[in-house]
């Protein structure tokens, strides 16, 4: 491959590498964090689904409360924005 034709890969990739950095690896660092129980320092154990199984069966904590309310009441107004742009 000549350099005209690795040009564009060129442009593109600090912004993937950045995309990755900053957006990919913490959510999904976050997902696996979320099946272990931990404090995130030498205590990790494995959960599985538990937590999540905790969150959807069991009475919800006020902050727990608050974050779905969040969501019900912001979603609309994002799926509102897209569709005026």
């Amino acid at each position: 491959m000549s350099l005209s034709e690795l040009t564009p890969y060129l442009f593109i990739f600090p912004v993937l590498l950045l995309l990755v950095m900053l957006v990919v690896y913490p959510l999904s660092y976050g997902v696996y964090i979320s099946f272990f129980d931990t404090d995130l320092g030498k205590n990790w154990s494995f959960a599985g689904f538990r937590n999540y199984l905790v969150i959807f069966t069991q009475d919800n904590t006020p902050s727990t409360q608050n974050a779905l309310c969040w969501a019900r009441r912001v979603s609309p107004r994002i799926r509102a924005a897209r569709t005026r742009v």
